[in-house]
């Protein structure tokens, strides 16, 4: 997204409001469509009445893509201050298109018909804390027509002041002459008497008046970057070149006052500071209002954001231009029941057509094919191991290829069962993550999702990493990659599973045999073998007892009562699954049936 050097550059720079987080914007406005579009509705009231003005004046819509367009416009967003932080940019973005609220409201909710995103916009992001059961979107102005004057309807819980995002100051005034309150000067006092009178949320043009709505300007934006949980909340701190080409547009504009005040703008106060009218020796950061670059001073802008996005490898957070260079990568992942005794002491079964059904650890339903999770945590003494630093390593694209043993006509055999293309990775070991944002991860996840070690965060509050898959699941039919070959090392016996030969295009070459880490497959070839494959309907259920009931029914009565046995002798609380089995399983078995009961009065 270079800029064309023929045409003429602007660069509308302003701060964003308190209501956003310090890494992330949290308000509707300007609102992430995807990682490459987002649209900037009812905010930062006098850009839109300058962009108004100046470019897109009376018109419905402005395409300033094509080359006939002269002029390039660009705009960002700083943090809010806190406390003595250095300030950040939260977003950066080239204007593509503007346009009025009607235009926005007819061409969006079109789109919406195709776009789940664009839907998602429309219907608004839920308020929390005092906004509970409020929807606030970005698109909040209907366009309406009645007897002939056409006007707009506000239909969202977003922006109170909405009569401000569609009237100049000058407008304002003259439609308080309408309702006779001119001597309501200021905006809280005005805003209460049109609640308190109940006066209806529409508002028409008055040519005689001169009410023309000059501020009906909103448009969609090209993304240069925008902090965003799936970019791990890319942000750009504030130095002193960005500085210099603020304090040079402020003289520039004729605004010396900003740079002439106690010490001028710095990396916490980038717009200046104002004296404190109560107090004589104290000084605030201006907050408001917004800068105007042109032509070389908001080339250089540009330009030194896309030098930073290139430059600030020193961050942890993935820069989504570089993250995009990266060659995809693939994981392969051994999963589900297993011969060891920490995974269910057995393997599930395939069918000669390798049709299977999923069996999971006894208790512990990972991957949850039903969702496209999968999780991991810290070992016991609270180390990352292997297969935690391989899923950290991971981004959005990448492939998580899941393996299982599994047995056909008593043979032992390693199966591809499943697949994810991963869409998030919600790291809680990340070292630089703060009480407040694992909060909120905790909270999006337990709200989001019921993978095992949601449960496990719930617990600990810490020690997990779970990967979230946009596509993929459970293959209705597995492919046999791997065989058992049993080896013998001082008179002892190995069985152990190597890849089988015709799949080492998938480059790797060795033992497969389950561990504490992951193995690392070629992308292109992995995903080409799976892309096609058809996968299975999994459904939302409860898999607890269903799981148990069907490992269980795979054991003879000797397996059985051993596993009782250990279970007594080792005083383990069994409580539920006993109640399980004597519900669903051996109930013809007076032995078992025994064995099952003393354990469970033992336990209760």
């Amino acid at each position: 997204m270079q800029s064309s050097n023929n045409k003429k550059k602007y660069f509308y720079l302003y701060i964003l409001g308190d209501d956003n987080k310090w890494n992330r914007i949290s308000t509707p406005v300007p609102y992430r469509i995807n990682e490459n579009k987002s649209f900037f509705g009812p905010c930062k009231k006098p850009i839109r009445e300058s962009i108004k003005k100046k470019f897109l004046k009376d018109n419905e819509k402005v395409d300033l893509k094509g080359e006939k367009c002269n002029h390039e416009i660009f705009i960002s967003g700083i943090n809010p201050a806190k406390k003595d932080e250095i300030r950040e940019l939260l977003f950066a973005g080239k204007i593509e298109e503007l346009f009025t609220f009607r235009y926005a409201w007819n061409h969006y909710h079109e789109m919406g018909k195709r776009d789940k995103k664009i839907k998602e916009m429309i219907n608004g992001i839920e308020g929390k804390k005092k906004d509970i059961g409020k929807k606030f979107s970005p698109l909040h102005l209907k366009p309406i027509e009645e007897g002939g004057k056409i006007g707009y309807e506000h239909v969202t819980d977003e922006h109170d002041d909405w009569i401000y995002d569609l009237l100049s100051n000058t407008e304002i005034n003259a439609y308080k002459r309408i309702l006779n309150v001119e001597h309501l000067k200021k905006k809280d006092k005005f805003l209460k008497y049109i609640k308190d009178k109940n006066i209806k949320k529409k508002i028409f043009k008055n040519e005689k008046e001169r009410i023309t709505f000059q501020r009906d300007c909103c448009f969609s934006v090209e993304n240069i970057f925008f902090s965003h949980r799936d970019n791990n909340y890319t942000t750009i701190q504030l130095d002193n070149e960005f500085l210099q080409i603020i304090r040079d547009g402020f003289i520039k504009n004729k605004n010396a006052k900003r740079i002439e005040t106690h010490m001028g703008p710095d990396v916490k106060a980038p717009f200046g500071y104002a004296q404190n009218p109560n107090k004589s020796n104290k000084f605030d950061k201006y907050g408001r209002g917004y800068l105007l670059l042109e032509d070389d001073l908001a080339e250089d802008f540009i330009n030194h954001i896309r030098q930073k996005l290139k430059l600030d490898n020193h961050k942890k957070e993935a820069i989504k231009l570089e993250s995009m260079s990266l060659k995809p990568k693939a994981l392969l992942l051994r999963v589900g029941a297993d011969t060891g005794k920490s995974a269910g002491g057995f393997l599930g079964s395939i069918s000669e057509d390798n049709s299977f059904e999923w069996t999971s650890i006894p208790g512990h339903n990972d991957p949850l094919w039903e969702e496209l999770t999968y999780g991991d945590n810290l070992s016991k003494k609270d180390k990352p191991a292997t297969k935690i630093r391989q899923l950290q390593k991971l981004k959005k694209g990448d492939l998580l290829v899941f393996y299982a043993g599994l047995k056909k006509n008593n043979v032992d055999a390693i199966y591809i069962i499943g697949y994810y293309v991963i869409k998030r990775i919600y790291d809680l070991i990340e070292p630089s993550l703060t009480n407040e944002k694992l909060n909120e991860i905790i909270e999006e996840l337990n709200q989001k999702y019921k993978n095992p070690h949601v449960k496990f965060i719930n617990k600990l509050r810490k020690a997990n990493i779970i990967t979230v898959g946009e596509k993929g699941g459970l293959l209705k039919k597995g492919i046999k990659i791997g065989s058992k070959i049993i080896t013998y090392k001082d008179n002892k016996k190995k069985s152990q599973y190597i890849m089988d030969p015709e799949f080492y295009f998938l480059r790797y070459y060795g033992d497969i045999t389950r561990s504490g880490s992951g193995h690392k497959i070629n992308f292109k070839n992995a995903w080409n073998l799976l892309k096609e494959k058809k996968l299975q309907k999994v459904e939302k259920m409860d898999f607890s007892e269903l799981e148990w009931v069907k490992i269980w029914k795979t054991l003879s009565k000797e397996e059985i009562l051993e596993i009782i046995n250990e279970i007594k002798e080792k005083n383990i609380d069994e409580k539920y699954f006993t109640k399980i089995l004597i519900k669903n399983v051996y109930l013809d078995d007076d032995e078992i049936k025994s064995e099952l009961e003393s354990v469970k009065n033992k336990s209760s």
